[in-house]
């Protein structure tokens, strides 16, 4: 299902932020792969961490030392988690480390092979 969020984002990257532009996917790094890289709409470094499934502490902590590769960075680097929701525990620990969180649900499957977008669902009404 990450796969999905994946190409979902990658097809509509607004879905995220408006003027969120996806650099590369699956960017490594010391600590392990980057699920999304991009920037954001100021030029800004965007790390985002995908999870299918409620996201816990420790995918806070996966997105914690994805960005320590970028702590030189000049403009900054923002990591968001993205997932369907977060545990409390989660949240608490997203926000004192300055990070972002946004849901999103896994697309979801209509047909074998087929599978609904956003750009779909505008486009059919």
């Amino acid at each position: 299902h990450e796969e999905d969020m994946r190409r979902l984002i990658l097809e509509s990257p607004d879905i995220i932020e408006k003027g969120f532009r996806p650099i590369t996917r699956e960017y490594q790094t010391s600590n392990g792969f980057i699920d999304i890289l991009g920037k954001d709409e100021n030029g800004s470094l965007m790390v985002l961490e995908l999870k299918s499934r409620r996201a816990g502490v420790s995918a806070v902590r996966q997105l914690k030392r994805y960005l320590e590769d970028f702590k030189d960075d000049k403009h900054g680097v923002r990591g968001v988690l993205v997932a369907p929701s977060i545990t409390h525990d989660a949240r608490e620990l997203l926000e004192a480390e300055g990070l972002e969180f946004k849901s999103l649900e896994p697309p979801r499957e209509l047909k074998k092979g087929y599978k609904m977008t956003l750009d779909k669902f505008i486009s059919s009404r």
